[in-house]
């Protein structure tokens, strides 16, 4: 690269920035990770929303199993907390 530097002719910066921009591409391609996309994938959704769901998940199991005031004020404030999050 250095070399294709040291002779600054128009066709030599053009090379020069073609390889600049495939090690750029090759960099990217290795480091940045992919998303995998399909048709029902939703890009609103967060970690913060997964971590929500499964909190809400929990508390309605625990109120299903002991059917409790105290589980069902718990497991209702994590719903909506939830679907306001959404």
């Amino acid at each position: 690269m250095t070399e294709l530097l040291a002779n600054a002719t128009e066709e030599n910066l053009d090379e020069a920035s073609k390889v600049l921009e495939n090690l750029i591409h090759k960099a990217s391609e290795l480091n940045i990770p992919k998303i995998k996309i399909c048709a029902r994938s939703k890009s609103w959704w967060n970690n913060d929303l997964t971590t929500l769901r499964k909190t809400m998940t929990f508390y309605h199991r625990k109120f299903k199993q002991c059917r409790i005031q105290n589980n069902e004020k718990i497991y209702k404030q994590s719903r909506l907390r939830y679907f306001h999050e959404i």
